[in-house]
């Protein structure tokens, strides 16, 4: 590897780090207002993205699959701990639509 490939690699490190940290610090926002440290909001941001790639391999089509994905995880989220979570839910996907169109 030469020493472009390396700088370029350090590079990419950096900023994914970087991504990975802005992460971090919208989810201690969030809870941090909710109020609300429950390791379980983490299970329905998961159930969010397992709805949106099994909508997304039904429909063919992502962005029709996400704001259906949302909704449904809005709906359990709200239904299992209230409205916080449905608002943490919802600002999550959203964060994830914003990454997906910068990625």
């Amino acid at each position: 590897m030469d020493a472009g490939t390396f700088l370029i690699q350090c590079l990419n490190a950096v900023q994914y780090g970087l991504l990975l940290f802005l992460v971090a610090s919208g989810l201690t926002l969030i809870f941090g207002i909710m109020g609300v440290i429950n390791l379980a909001h983490g299970s329905f941001y998961m159930v969010g993205a397992y709805l949106t790639y099994g909508l997304a391999k039904m429909t063919g089509s992502l962005w029709l699959a996400i704001p259906i994905g949302v909704i449904i995880a809005f709906a359990i989220g709200t239904r299992r701990f209230g409205w916080q979570a449905g608002v943490a839910l919802v600002a999550m996907a959203a964060a994830g639509a914003v990454a997906l169109l910068l990625w």
